[in-house]
């Protein structure tokens, strides 16, 4: 049973003194700890400062709360950090038990998903601005285009009332006018839109 446990049971004191250790070689969270070495010391005594303060904080709670609460801790093990949950049980008015289970696996998947859900933010933001920078660029565009198209339609139908070459020649100068302003918007348009084609392959 012991071997199949994925988590390291402890038993407890309010004070941190462990009582009793059950745990297979696999599950120890300490490196070199057994049943055997483990018992009547204190869990001050085994975790370095850190580790010990997150699992004291979650007993202090378990005491005053008379609740389970679960927490979780880091240790480094052969240059290797590894992630820990205790979960801590009140078994009565003196002692408590620890439940303590290697989520290293877990907590990787999680930091990757948080990295990924952090970088989707980041593409939604962007692609939100680069909408709201394309509807801005349009409207801007409509109304440049329709200036020059309106003066070249308009100006198109007086000329075929002008009554002298004069008159005749002022229109079409207004048309020719008009015609190139709107070309030019038409290849900036085309520019951009290539511009934007080769950032994207």
């Amino acid at each position: 049973i012991l071997d199949a446990l994925p988590d390291m049971l402890t038993v407890f004191d309010h004070d941190a003194n462990i009582i009793e250790l059950a745990s297979s070689p696999a599950t120890n969270h300490v490196e070199g700890i057994s049943p055997n070495n483990i018992t009547t010391t204190n869990v001050k005594d085994i975790l370095p400062k850190e580790a010990y303060e997150s699992v004291r904080k979650n007993m202090d709670k378990v005491i005053l709360t008379g609740e389970s609460s679960t927490a979780r801790h880091d240790l480094m093990l052969d240059g290797v950090l590894h992630h820990y949950e205790n979960r801590i049980f009140p078994l009565d008015k003196e002692y408590l038990l620890c439940m303590c289970r290697d989520i290293s696996q877990q907590w990787e998947a999680e930091q990757t998903n948080a990295q990924q859900q952090k970088e989707l933010k980041a593409a939604r933001i962007k692609a939100e601005e680069s909408d709201r920078l394309k509807s801005a660029f349009l409207a801007n565009m409509s109304h440049e285009i329709r200036t020059p198209l309106n003066a070249i339609v308009g100006f198109s139908k007086l000329i075929t009332y002008a009554t002298s070459a004069e008159e005749k020649n002022q229109y079409s100068e207004i048309i020719e006018r008009n015609s190139e302003m709107l070309l030019n918007l038409f290849n900036d348009i085309l520019d951009l839109a290539s511009l934007e084609a080769d950032s994207l392959k």
